[in-house]
Parts: C-alpha cells; structure tokens; sequence
C-alpha cells in the first residue's frame, strides 16, 4: 500500500464507473479507448494478471475499472509477483498491475523493450503495450510507477526473517522499543559490560541546560547561535540519511540522490526552526535545538532495519507549557500542511525531490507529535489534549500508509 491509496482510490474508481452524464465523461472515453485497444491487443490468446509487490490502490482500481468493461480480463485469476515465472508465461499475454517502481517484472520489461512500447494516457495514470521480442505485456501504472521512487525493502536484514511486507512495520516496532526501553537497556548494558565512561558520556548528553551566552549574534530579537545550526545540520543529515536508505537501488545514481535528500531535508529543518526562533521572540521564550545521542542512534538503526523511526535531536526549553506548546503545535500543522502539498504535487507530477519532501516533511510532523519526552508532542499534549488528538490523528493515519502498511 502506497501514500496515494485511501485518499483516491475510491474517487478514482468513481470517476472511471459513473454515468456519462457527470463530470467523468473523460474518464468514460478514456477507459472505453482503452477497452477496444486491449480487446485488439490481446485477441484470442490466453491471459495472466500478475500484480505487483507494492502496487498502489490508484493502479489496482484503474485495473479494476478496465475489467468491468473487458469483462474476459475479471474471470482470469490474479497471481503475485513472487508466484510468476518466466514458464508460467510462455505464450502467455502478461496484464501487469503495478509501473516499474511497484512490479519488478514491468521494470524488467521495460527495461528490455520499453523503447519501442506503446502508450495509452489515461485519466489518472497509464497503460503501457509491450509487443517485442516474442513478449506481449500490458502494464497497469500510476504515474508515479514511472516517475517516483521505490523502496527496497530486501536490503533490510529484517526481511528475511518477517518478509518485505512486514519489515516497515517490524522496523518501526523495534524502534518504539529502543526509544521506551533505552535507559533500561544502556543501564544493562553498562551494568554488564562495566563500562563508566559510556555511563559518564550518557550522563552528559542527559543533562540539557540553556546557556544565555553564545557564539553567534542576534538579529532583531531572534537569536542565531553557531552551536545551535551545527546541530540542526547534523541532525538534519542523519535524519535525511536514514530516510533515504530504504529506497536506494543500484540502478540510481546515489551519491546525488543522497546529496538531494540531504539538501532538501535542511531546508525542512531550517524553516521549522526558524519559525520557532521568530515565534520565540514574539512570546519571549528561550529554546535550543541539541543534537541526541539516543535519538541518533535509534533513527540509525530503525533506517536500516527498513523505516526511519526517531529523531536525532531535539529542542530544549525554559518549560513554559501554554505558549510552548502552541508554538510547536503551529509549527507541526505547518509541516503537516506541506506534506499534503508535497503529495499532491508528487501525484499530479511525480518527481524525485518532492516525493522526497514528502516522505521528510510527514515523517519529521508524526514523531515530533509523539506525546513522549523528548518530542515536542508532549508539551503539545500538556497544553491542550483535544487540539493535540485533532493533529496526531490525521498524521498518524498518513503516517502509517505511507510508512507501514
């Protein structure tokens, strides 16, 4: 399951099926094109649907959509992409559920023989017609199954012991466990292993204290400290790191897909640090952002067992709970709000920046409204619990299609 899904997916199976006198009378034409065209495509032979590891909702409904016109396409049984083989197809034609980021096989065909492919535009998406070299495939894309980003879940060493499907998931509930159990584990661990100067380092990195004087200077009331950005940028880079090492693939050119990744998650940072900074002056408050160990750590290791789970920083306080809270609650909403944005821009025009904004700006909102110390959830929580609820609700569902499920 995909970002796009639940938020689409029915309206899009609603556009394609309604009467022609409503407002779908493009998706009517579109999809009756499309029949006659599959009808000559695949003529007499026999048929095998073969659906993608992570094909989106909007592709399964416009698959869905086809075969209620094409009715002889809904009595042939669908199989997995893990269940086909090339024997399976021999003679075959191949109906593909899912573009070359969601259907491994679509991006092996489309990599042998999608130069000379014909495509059909569809009101939502795409058909691709492969008919080369002895292979006749039909492939049922999104737009963002040509353009966007896919996730290569078998590079986390979780998947062979739950399976790709699961590894968000298990990646995630591993990373819950480290950020509750942490001070159990490392006093375990220290315990064991005898060792005083973790202990002493650990400490250290506890014990959080706003300093009035600093390396830097203040501009118009707003303070910009040198300690302060160096620790967002690293932040920022290990977060942005983590992130992106799930949907690393060899035939991607990483070092300027990590430089990107890298770049725009600053940029994120940057603009929800500077609103705290500027929202700061207005209420007379003093905080710091401060780089976190654990936090670093955790979102280290949840990155690589397969879904970025923590934080590697976070901001530290004079404690006032009221306007505290409704600073960090703004700021969330914010990020919030431009993920929604990212993810319409990213469906109507898929690009590698912005699915990339997407992912960065959804996850950064979701744990910082985490109602846990030390994410600002739980001041937010503290300040005013309905208003809280109404935010993490919508995140966490967002949160969980995009991430998880």
């Amino acid at each position: 399951m995909r970002w796009q899904e639940c938020f689409l997916a029915f309206a899009f199976v609603a556009l394609l099926l309604a009467a022609p006198a409503s407002a779908s009378a493009g998706a009517q034409d579109d999809i009756g094109m499309l029949k006659e065209r599959l009808a000559g495509f695949i003529g007499s032979k026999e048929v095998i649907i073969i659906k993608g590891a992570y094909a989106s909702a909007v592709e399964n409904a416009l698959f869905y959509a086809a075969t209620k016109t094409y009715s002889e396409l809904s009595q042939v049984p669908m199989i997995d992409e893990e269940e086909y083989s090339p024997e399976l197809g021999k003679g075959k034609v191949l109906v593909l559920v899912g573009g070359p980021v969601q259907n491994g096989i679509s991006k092996e065909l489309m990599e042998k023989y999608g130069k000379g492919a014909e495509e059909i535009g569809l009101y939502a998406g795409r058909v691709v017609l492969i008919d080369e070299g002895g292979v006749k495939a039909a492939i049922f894309s999104d737009n963002e199954g040509f353009e966007g980003i896919g996730r290569n879940l078998k590079s986390s060493p979780l998947a062979p012991l739950v399976g790709e499907k699961l590894v968000p998931a298990a990646a995630t509930g591993i990373g819950a466990t480290l950020l509750i159990f942490w001070k159990f584990l490392v006093g375990l661990f220290t315990k064991v292993a005898k060792f005083k100067a973790a202990s002493k380092i650990m400490k250290r990195v506890k014990k959080r204290e706003l300093k009035r004087t600093f390396l830097g200077r203040t501009v118009k009331g707003v303070r910009i400290k040198a300690r302060e950005w160096i620790a967002i940028f690293i932040s920022a880079v290990i977060f942005a790191l983590s992130l992106s090492y799930i949907h690393l693939s060899p035939g991607m050119d990483i070092p300027a897909f990590l430089l990107i990744t890298v770049i725009v998650n600053f940029i994120v940072y940057s603009i929800r640090h500077g609103m705290r900074l500027i929202m700061d002056r207005h209420y007379g408050h003093h905080t710091e952002y401060h780089l976190w160990f654990k936090g670093a750590v955790v979102t280290a290791i949840t990155g690589w067992l397969g879904n970025t789970f923590s934080l590697a920083g976070y901001t530290v306080s004079e404690g006032k709970i009221g306007s505290e809270g409704k600073i960090n609650y703004i700021i969330n909403v914010v990020t919030f709000a431009a993920f929604i944005a990212f993810w319409i821009w990213n469906f109507l025009a898929p690009n590698l920046i912005i699915h990339m904004a997407m992912l960065l700006t959804l996850a950064i909102a979701f744990l910082q409204m985490l109602p846990v110390s030390p994410f600002s959830g739980k001041g937010i929580f503290a300040w005013n619990r309905k208003l809280w609820a109404l935010g993490f609700i919508p995140l966490f569902a967002a949160y969980m299609l995009v991430n998880v499920l």
